[in-house]
């Protein structure tokens, strides 16, 4: 009789273990398995220094405006030495920049405009459209 008891414990406490560690996990892990549909700055910053690699620095990061109704995001930044060309001419800007990025249905973001605003520039407004991904 012992022998019957022993399984039917031993699936209730494998049952019981199965939903602690499945509870947990959507407690504390949730942003880890379902995307945040917020654009963080540390996630922005990391998406702007890979589309400028070794072409210039964010020397200041003034702040994320998401749109949340188009699933879009802007964020204000300050570049130092950012390097481009200008119809075939090199050129170096410092000054402020900003960076567009859109959220995607599976609610990862990237970045898919950079632009900046050099003096001097007769045509105004300079930009890349990008799809720099998290």
């Amino acid at each position: 009789m012992v022998a019957r008891k022993l399984p039917a414990f031993g699936l209730t406490v494998l049952i019981y273990a199965t939903n602690v560690v499945a509870l947990s996990t959507l407690i504390t892990g949730c942003d880890q398995i379902i995307p945040s549909k917020t654009l963080s700055q540390a996630k922005a910053e990391k998406m702007i220094n890979k589309f400028l690699q070794s072409k210039g620095t964010i020397s200041n990061f003034k702040g994320v405006v998401q749109n949340e109704n188009e699933s879009t995001a802007e964020a204000s930044i300050e570049v130092s030495n950012y390097n481009y060309k200008y119809y075939d001419t090199d050129k170096t800007y410092s000054g402020p920049a900003t960076a567009s990025f859109t959220r995607y249905n599976d609610g990862t973001w990237a970045m898919t405009r950079f632009t900046i605003t050099p003096p001097g520039n007769w045509l105004g407004t300079t930009w890349w459209d990008t799809n720099v991904k998290e």
